[in-house]
């Protein structure tokens, strides 16, 4: 039960960094540019920890590692540049949400270990999706319009309102 305790506290760690990323962009004290350009630099000092273990590495790790810090600078900018032009509470439930999707996709291609993920749960996983794809199209008949709701703000704030009264 640990991990949910670890799970729960990660989660805040992250939401709360974000919205003090959010709050720092909105201000025009950083150019989203600039921010990514000083959080890339601050890797540097992960250096501090080679006095508790220092291993030598292949060439081929050495590259695969750059590039991997390459695509988390550049996930950095686009998370930056999002949060730059629209509101934390919008743009946190995507990334927290599509986070998973993506680690369980490179967990599946990357990872020799194919037991984390059965057939039977990669069938239940296609099940839910189709469940969801139902549910879409019902309310769709009914008149529950999700883009449209998505799409409207406030004409004044341009802000997204918590419920829309028709």
């Amino acid at each position: 039960m640990t991990w949910l305790l670890i799970a729960a506290l990660a989660q805040i760690v992250l939401g709360t960094s974000a919205v003090f990323d959010k709050i720092l962009l909105s201000r025009g004290v950083f150019d989203p540019w600039v921010y990514t350009f000083w959080v890339g630099i601050l890797g540097i000092f992960s250096l501090v920890l080679i006095p508790f273990g220092l291993e030598p590495i292949s060439l081929g790790f050495f590259f695969l590692a750059l590039l991997a810090g390459s695509i988390f600078i550049i996930a950095v900018l686009f998370m930056f540049l999002s949060l730059h032009q629209g509101e934390a509470s919008e743009i946190l439930p995507i990334i927290g949400s599509l986070s998973p999707i993506f680690t369980l996709i490179a967990g599946l291609i990357l990872l020799s270990d194919k037991l984390s993920f059965t057939d039977n749960q990669f069938k239940e996983l296609l099940k839910l999706l189709v469940e969801l794809d139902k549910l879409g199209r019902y309310l769709d008949k009914k008149g529950v319009n999700f883009a449209e709701y998505l799409s409207f703000r406030h004409p004044k704030t341009k802000k997204m309102p918590i419920y829309r009264v028709k």
